[in-house]
């Protein structure tokens, strides 16, 4: 149930962060392409990450902002418009949240704070950096420590 509640908060973090950052609009009709990847904290699966995309360029011809969830073993697919139907191709920084668990007793829970250090929370300050090609198909394990 723990986890249950966790993947749904996520996936609530996921849908307000998609829509605060317009994923789609003018970007609707560029190319996806299907990519996975897997991300470690302290040499462990972060599993229910969130890992997010944001394109280093703005206007015509960058990519829109998007983002995966890891499962128990730390691997994600990025969703853009569809459940796992990948990235544009492009520039992204990555930036990375490991929700904590709520201690309230309070049914709608409570925020509690992110299990990850705060630089891995920011794109300009996580410290990574992806090119998405068209032969792109998965990308190098991120190792946060």
């Amino acid at each position: 149930m723990l986890l249950g509640r966790r993947i749904a908060m996520g996936l609530l973090m996921v849908v307000c962060q998609l829509a605060v950052m317009g994923c789609g609009g003018k970007d609707f009709d560029k190319s996806l392409y299907p990519i996975e990847g897997e991300v470690f904290f302290r040499g462990k699966p972060a599993v229910g990450c969130i890992v997010s995309f944001h394109p280093t360029s703005t206007g015509e011809g960058a990519g829109a902002p998007c983002l995966g969830t890891t499962d128990s073993n730390g691997k994600f697919r990025v969703t853009t418009r569809e459940p796992f139907d990948g990235i544009a191709a492009g520039e992204y920084e990555v930036s990375f949240s490991l929700p904590g668990e709520g201690n309230s007793r309070d049914p709608n829970g409570d925020a509690a704070p992110d299990k990850l250090p705060a630089k891995y929370q920011f794109p300009g300050s996580s410290g990574f950096k992806v090119t998405i090609t068209s032969s792109t198909t998965t990308l190098d394990r991120f190792e946060l420590k």
